[in-house]
């Protein structure tokens, strides 16, 4: 059972060209929740900008290997249930996407203070997945340590990659997805 984190390299906006000119070859990650029962469906959960937290089913997902990278995370049941429920509340609580932090995520030796995902208003892409984690994995679960060293309103999607990558398994869309 896992979790996977979808990120994009995709820079089909100015924007997207920006943030991967400022901030490395990612420019957004997802979380992609996994259920098996009573069938196979995938969800993508994720902050975009200017709109709140949001949901993507599978039949509206664009993923595909020359525009995303995946990292897989091992979860037990009860972690992935948690991550699930976690993200729908998050979804369900309309929180609006984290501009400020966002756009400061490039400033040198900042440190905001943090704050856990049941005290913060907003959330962008990589925050919300760092929060979303650590709040949903275990406490003995092997990223804990890496996530809690991570400012996550400092992180950006390609920082948040290089965090992962040596713990995790990488992935193609055909793994993540179960396609045939």
């Amino acid at each position: 059972m896992a979790v996977h984190i979808a990120f994009e390299k995709s820079a089909d906006s100015l924007i997207k060209k920006m943030v991967k000119i400022l901030a490395g070859p990612y420019v957004h990650a997802e979380i992609i929740v996994t259920q098996t029962a009573p069938q196979i469906a995938h969800t993508a959960y994720s902050a975009y900008l200017q709109n709140n937290f949001s949901r993507t089913l599978q039949k509206d997902f664009w993923f595909e290997d020359q525009s995303h990278d995946y990292l897989s995370i091992p979860v037990t049941q009860d972690e992935l249930m948690r991550v699930s429920k976690t993200c729908e509340a998050c979804v369900e609580a309309k929180i609006p996407y984290n501009t400020r932090d966002m756009v400061l995520s490039q400033v040198p030796l900042r440190n905001p203070t943090e704050r856990d995902l049941f005290h913060t208003h907003t959330l962008f892409c990589s925050q919300a997945a760092i929060l979303i984690l650590r709040s949903c994995l275990e406490e003995r679960h092997p990223l804990q340590p890496f996530l809690a060293a991570a400012n996550s309103r400092t992180v950006t999607p390609s920082q948040l990659y290089e965090l992962l990558r040596p713990h995790c398994v990488p992935r193609c869309t055909e793994q993540v997805l179960l396609r045939p």
